[in-house]
């Protein structure tokens, strides 16, 4: 998942690492170092979607096109041998975008990255490893 300079997918990164890489770059960008702490699309759906029926769609359709993206780099993952390819990439993606999402507001709330580190550990040592 990440991009060079021209913003072309590199395809020299392996799959999983190369998500790891993506949520480590997340932290950067959205922990509490960034000039904007949090999530967007996580915020609104706290704050808006039960409220506005067209923005709640807007927002589940944000999510399942993240979700399919990171479903995509599971498959992958699984395909070279580095999952099990009995996995179930979108399920999967899923249960990774929804504990991001609440690692995210704990760390809001704590105003500390401990809750993102514990889900990058957590995810690729334990939950996504070989």
């Amino acid at each position: 998942m990440s991009r060079n300079g021209a913003g072309r997918v590199n395809c020299k990164v392996e799959p999983r690492p190369g998500l790891r890489r993506y949520f480590e770059d997340l932290i950067q960008m959205a922990g509490q170092s960034a000039a904007i702490q949090g999530c967007v699309i996580g915020s609104l759906s706290l704050e808006i979607a039960a409220t506005s029926p067209l923005l709640q769609d807007r927002l589940s359709s944000s999510f399942k096109q993240w979700q399919s993206a990171v479903a995509g780099v599971l498959s992958e993952a699984a395909a070279k041998g580095d999952m099990a390819k009995s996995i179930k990439p979108d399920s999967l993606a899923g249960f990774v975008l929804n504990s991001w999402e609440g690692a995210l507001l704990r760390s809001q709330a704590d105003k500390s990255d401990a809750p993102l580190n514990d889900f990058l550990r957590y995810m690729f040592e334990k939950v996504l490893a070989k």
